[in-house]
């Protein structure tokens, strides 16, 4: 079933039945029925590219209203899935000072674990971890997909087992966008004895992926940082502390440039190591974002709250903090904005603050669609 109320269209599977749409001056609101929670609101200029607006359990959600003459609004069913058992954790992307600083962007990624609905959790560690219930959120491009099912359902999925280790490799798209994925767990118990106990940050997790066409990664050359090109990736995921962090662990602060400015507030932490906070940890990392403004680079200022626009980028000790930023993907930005950066060839911000060398200026560069770094 579907709506048109112009400038909006209210699009729905079949199984989602549109019931209304109230628009506003500032956002659009759309009422349905049927289908399964949660649901995924989305939104398009052209019927083929698709931005995730926001998700929702509720037959009822509101977005903000843009600049365009016509833009196409979609309520997607979740598909059939596994009944999720007691939630376990969340692994994330380590957004810390190792591995590639666009790796870690590029491969942003939420990983919700819950117990299988039916049976007691095994007390074998590899038995485990293969019937755990995996909701993973990840990028396919603009987009954000979900997956839901345990690692050995991922698409073309195998799972090895040697020793103290488990790996399991699989494949996201197809053609140009094809990346081969390999996770690596490294315990440090038996995976075949039975624990007492038994936790979600027992072992190491390494993510790597090697893609069929070559992505974009910050290099060094005489003196200065430089857009190189990779088709490999690697990086860690962590789980944090679901607790908001003391407030010892917020930042805020502001780079002002004049006609730019960047102003960032979030909070860092340390990991959870075999179910525990780390006692040491010499570099936190991202814990959550609270929000950050951009203004100078468009016309209106626009602020980023969600995890998957931005990627915290500190230095040793956290003695200097970057920010990457890639305004595209933030499901809120008009499409008014967006031509505005792609008339000035921003693809990427790359807001730099060296929190601990106060006689260092901090910079605001970015990165155009020709891949090149330059100053602001």
């Amino acid at each position: 079933m579907a709506l048109a109320l112009s400038p909006f269209l209210g699009l729905a599977e079949e199984s989602v039945g549109v019931k209304g749409m109230i628009v506003s001056k500032d956002e659009v609101t759309l009422q349905w029925s049927g289908g399964k929670a949660p649901y995924s609101i989305q939104s398009s200029v052209d019927l083929s590219d698709w931005i995730s607006l926001k998700e929702t359990s509720e037959t009822e959600a509101s977005v903000l209203r843009g600049e365009d003459t016509t833009v196409f609004l979609r309520v997607l069913s979740s598909p059939d899935q596994p009944v999720l058992g007691d939630y376990v954790g969340q692994l994330r992307v380590d957004e810390g000072e190792f591995g590639g600083r666009l790796a870690r962007h590029r491969l942003k990624s939420l990983w919700d674990f819950y117990l299988p609905a039916d049976g007691r959790p095994s007390k074998i560690p590899v038995d485990y971890f293969s019937e755990l219930v995996l909701r993973l959120t990840y990028r396919e491009g603009a987009v954000l997909e979900t997956y839901v099912g345990t690692l050995s359902e991922l698409p073309g999925a195998e799972v090895i087992t040697k020793g103290n280790d488990m790996t399991v490799t699989w494949t996201f798209g197809a053609g140009d966008t094809r990346r081969d994925c390999v996770l690596e767990m490294q315990f440090r118990y038996s995976l075949s004895t039975s624990r007492s106990e038994i936790n979600l940050s027992d072992p190491r997790y390494t993510l790597s992926c090697t893609y069929a066409a070559p992505q974009p990664e910050l290099g060094f050359s005489n003196r200065d940082f430089v857009i190189e090109e990779t088709q490999e990736d690697e990086v860690s995921l962590y789980q944090m502390s679901e607790e908001p962090a003391p407030d010892w662990w917020n930042r805020s602060w502001a780079i002002d440039l004049g006609d730019v400015s960047v102003e960032a507030r979030f909070s860092i932490g340390v990991p959870l190591l075999e179910g525990s906070e780390a006692f040491i940890w010499k570099t936190p990392l991202l814990h959550a974002w609270e929000g950050t403004t951009i203004t100078g680079l468009t016309t209106t200022p626009f602020e980023i709250t969600d995890r998957f626009t931005q990627t915290y980028d500190p230095f040793h000790h956290n003695f200097v903090e970057t920010l990457w930023i890639e305004p595209e993907l933030h499901p809120s930005l008009s499409e008014e904005a967006k031509a505005e950066l792609r008339v000035a060839d921003i693809r990427f911000i790359m807001a730099t603050n060296p929190t601990a060398f106060p006689n260092d200026k901090p910079t605001i560069r970015v990165v155009g669609y020709d891949l090149k770094l330059r100053d602001l």
